[in-house]
């Protein structure tokens, strides 16, 4: 009986909200009564007892989800709609993840249209090219892009100090080692050895975003979506660079296909390292705070 009435309590409350814009705002309500708070009184009545609430804990969880701004179990679990019930509670952090996005590409075709001119006639010349001016300025975006994300991901100090150090190891994977190993070559650089350690560093915060975005899929997916993951940026990522720094005139490509598929694995070995490290260092997705506080969110 008690669970009864504190159903028919969170029921009144979302239809006290609903009619709190009666007056004011017609379409407002209409578009209130048309979404999730109408299914679930649809639900609730429905003739058919299969088609019903089988109890009166379920209603009083779907009128609280829906309080909530959360996905309700009347309504088709579709990803669409979770997807907008997700952006409906966190306006801010995904339009601050859009913009995040968007910094990171403007800043790769800067770096690149910026290459694109001092490259060739650099060749033209015949002499090595210096590159770091604009991989030091690269390094210290990246750096700013890496804040943006934990800040967003609501990442806490030892998850982020986690990110860093796997994406130190990140970074190591899939700048020194294909380098030396000849599976990326760029054109002849002044300063070599030390442009090679600045390909490392602007790889760093690269590496510590993408563990992040790792934990994220992972404390939400599990292992099927971490898997996901990190086959599509192990492919992505060596396509991606290819046509960035082929487009730069930076890189001189390599023939076959067996250095770019090393260089593939060497990506997928550099998530799954990274992701390793920082699970090591802060816990599983699952066992954080953030993550318990979180667990229902979409």
């Amino acid at each position: 009986m008690h669970n009864h009435v504190a159903a028919l309590e969170k029921f009144q409350i979302a239809a006290s909200r609903a009619f709190a814009v009666r007056e004011g705002a017609p379409a407002r309500l209409r578009r209130r009564l048309e979404g999730d708070l109408d299914t679930i009184l649809l639900k609730a009545l429905a003739k058919d007892p299969a088609r019903r609430y089988a109890s009166v804990e379920q209603f009083s969880e779907d009128v609280r989800r829906h309080l909530e701004g959360r996905p309700v179990a009347a309504r088709g679990d579709s990803h669409w709609y979770r997807t907008s019930k997700f952006i409906r509670r966190h306006p801010v952090g995904v339009a601050a993840a859009i913009l995040i996005a968007i910094a990171q590409q403007f800043s790769f075709m800067t770096t690149v249209w910026e290459f694109r001119g001092k490259v060739p006639a650099a060749m033209a010349t015949g002499a090595a090219v210096d590159v770091r001016p604009e991989l030091v300025a690269y390094t210290y975006l990246g750096l700013a892009l890496l804040a943006g994300v934990a800040y967003v991901s609501r990442a806490q100090t030892l998850r982020a100090a986690s990110s860093i150090v796997g994406g130190a190891i990140f970074s190591l994977f899939v700048t020194v080692i294909p380098i030396s190993m000849g599976w990326r070559q760029f054109v002849p650089l002044e300063h070599s050895t030390q442009a090679l350690w600045l390909f490392y560093t602007t790889g760093l915060p690269v590496g510590a975003i993408l563990a992040l975005a790792g934990w994220r899929i992972a404390r939400r997916f599990a292992w099927r979506g971490l898997a996901a993951f990190v086959i599509v940026v192990s492919i992505g990522g060596p396509i991606r660079e290819r046509l960035y720094l082929s487009a730069a005139h930076l890189m001189v490509v390599v023939p076959g296909a067996l250095p770019w598929i090393a260089y593939t694995v060497s990506w997928a070995c550099a998530l799954l390292l990274s992701h390793s490290i920082m699970r090591l260092m802060a816990g599983r997705a699952g066992d954080d705070l953030l993550a318990r506080r979180w667990r229902t969110s979409p």
